[in-house]
């Protein structure tokens, strides 16, 4: 469920790492799938999995098959899990602004939840 998910997450821990003006950019076959950027970004890790904290904001471009830019995913908060075994959540919150540029929609929310797996 839901909430052992952020029971892993606990508040006071010391990040291991913390990256001002992060940029990331996943591709797959040289075609770009996935962009983000973020002032801040602070990486912690326990025995059960690793995290990265978005205290600041985070901007996410999401792209299709052909490499054209389709989502904008803009929020004041994001966490991002990556588990042991290989699965990895991602979980944005606080005024998430979701943009679809080529069906010109827009979808506002107060908290926006994705796996990578099950997109």
């Amino acid at each position: 469920g839901k909430l052992a998910e952020t029971d892993l997450v606990r508040e006071g821990e010391i990040p291991i790492q913390s990256v001002d003006d992060m940029f990331i950019v996943q591709t797959e076959n040289s075609i770009i799938k996935l962009r983000a950027e973020a002032p801040l970004m602070e990486r912690f890790e326990n025995d059960s999995l690793s995290y990265e904290l978005f205290p600041k904001g985070i901007a996410v471009y999401g792209y299709t098959e052909e490499g054209k830019l389709e989502t904008q995913i803009i929020a004041d908060n994001a966490k991002h899990l990556k588990f042991k075994d290989g699965r990895e959540t991602w979980s944005a919150f606080g005024n998430v602004v979701v943009t679809n540029l080529i069906n010109q929609e827009i979808m506002e929310t107060d908290t926006l939840y994705w796996d990578q797996k099950n997109e």
